[in-house]
């Protein structure tokens, strides 16, 4: 059977049902020639009731009076904030009483003055009722905002309280927070918009408990001030209550405190950081550690910087950090993460130690055509006393390049030979080197398998020429010389 042959013989006592939004561009799928044309096919009605977010709309169509043969079709009525119905949106109807049709709209916007028309569309043309409008109504604030409390160095609960009407209840309103750290962007205007300068918590009206609500806050900024208001919205519609304002608990040392770095060496140190956080949020979960860069923005801004965990004992809780460079400023502050938002400490620094201030190598005068005795001295164990196990190698080459490896793949490239150590002296016996060759060399120390390097220094074997010549030959005869 023709689709459009049962559908106007549909039975006259059908159920209207409610319709369901579909959103489209007025113009952008239909047949341009139909769309500012007005036809008896569909009858723009009344409104037959409507409130601050939601309205009843009546049409009619008239189906009997399309002649062409058509399979599919779709009616309703179209709205627009604008009289030239420019970004319209579609509300469709799936039913028919008779031929009236009856559209629900609940998501609209109070106090706004819309546009509304009957539609019709078969095989893809339109056929349209005459323009008519209608505003929504205003609202109340049904909010008003309250005080604060169980504030932290991070989080807080705002208390609100709402007292919702019946007609409050029928729009369907939404209730909420919003919140900054600037005062002047919280306004009723400003809400509408995305920003990133303030933070809207939005519930439903059913949540209001009591004629009050509360809005539990964390991830703020400790030590920093913020305003806040009790806001109901009606579609994108806001109307707030007081602003008022709070301020989180400061970050003092006793609570999270950045320590001093001890026992720094040439690669290493330690800091002994302490923290109270625990009888701030007796039930959170926390977690400790420290972080440091090399590069005072980077460590703030959290790119390029290196993170080492801890385990607190008591109020206060250890970071070894290793593997560092010699003669080099670090930066470095103690945090700790509680239920994910983090706090971070006062921002510190050290340096680790030259190392020619406890390794050096020395000029040598010790030198022949082919053997050489080279000085040094180190105070290393001063600096590293608690066990470390330090060892000496002399490297010497021709060649400078490889000497400061600490890669043992490139220890083909030179020679070593373990020196004598007397108190902080070293030296050590180079044999068997070629006559008037240019030597470079250093001393490694190994300390718990990290090498460390002094500066390269160089000698130059005798020539021998300088020491055994040949003269030549006087009273020379038949039988000597």
């Amino acid at each position: 059977m023709n689709k459009t042959i049962a559908f106007k013989k549909m039975p006259i006592y059908l159920v209207m049902a409610i319709t369901f939004l579909t959103f489209s561009c007025s113009g952008e799928n239909d047949d341009e020639q139909d769309d500012n044309k007005i036809s008896d096919v569909a009858v723009t009605s009344n409104v037959t009731e409507f409130g601050a977010t939601y309205a009843y709309i009546d049409g009619y169509v008239n189906l009997n009076l399309i002649t062409s043969a058509y399979d599919k079709q779709t009616l309703g009525v179209e709205l627009s904030l604008f009289e030239d119905f420019n970004k319209s949106w579609r509300v469709e109807s799936k039913d028919l009483v008779k031929n009236k049709v009856t559209v629900k709209l609940d998501t609209l916007s109070a106090q706004t003055k819309y546009y509304y028309r009957t539609f019709v569309n078969v095989n893809g043309l339109n056929y349209y009722g005459e323009k008519k409008s209608f505003t929504t109504l205003d609202f109340s604030n049904i909010t008003t905002t309250g005080n604060v409390s169980d504030l932290t160095l991070t989080s807080v609960i705002l208390n609100c309280k709402a007292e919702p009407k019946p007609f409050d209840i029928k729009n369907n309103f939404k209730i909420g927070i919003v919140y900054s750290t600037q005062k002047s962007i919280i306004h009723s205007d400003s809400l509408f918009k995305f920003s990133s300068k303030f933070t809207k918590v939005t519930y439903p009206i059913d949540s209001i408990k009591n004629n009050s609500y509360k809005v539990s806050i964390s991830n703020l900024q400790v030590g920093t001030t913020y305003y806040y208001s009790s806001f109901t919205k009606a579609g994108s519609k806001y109307k707030l209550g007081e602003v008022k304002s709070f301020s989180t608990i400061s970050l003092s040392h006793s609570v999270l405190g950045t320590g001093d770095a001890s026992y720094v060496t040439l690669n290493s140190a330690k800091i002994i950081n302490n923290s109270t956080l625990s009888e701030i949020y007796p039930k959170a979960n926390i977690s400790y550690g420290l972080r440091y860069s090399t590069v005072k923005d980077d460590l703030i801004n959290n790119v390029n910087s290196h993170n080492i965990n801890s385990i607190i004992n008591g109020n206060s809780f250890t970071v070894e950090i290793n593997n560092l460079a010699p003669d080099t400023i670090y930066y470095y502050y103690a945090y700790a993460t509680v239920d994910g938002t983090r706090i971070n400490g006062e921002v510190k620094e050290f340096r680790t130690k030259s190392v020619s201030s406890y390794l050096s190598i020395e000029d040598t005068n010790d030198v022949t055509i082919t053997s050489a005795k080279l000085y040094g001295n180190s105070t290393l164990e001063t600096l590293y006393n608690m066990g470390e196990n330090i060892t000496y190698e002399i490297r010497y080459s021709m060649s400078e390049t490889y000497l400061c490896s600490k890669d043992s793949y490139y220890n083909r490239y030179y020679n070593t030979v373990t020196p004598t150590k007397a108190d902080k002296r070293l030296h050590a016996y180079l044999n068997n080197l070629q006559q008037n060759t240019t030597y470079f060399y250093c001393i490694a120390a190994c300390i718990d398998g990290i090498y460390i390097f002094s500066d390269i220094n160089k000698i130059t074997t005798k020539d021998i020429a300088s020491y055994l010549t040949t003269e030549n030959a006087l009273n020379v005869s038949f039988t000597s010389a």
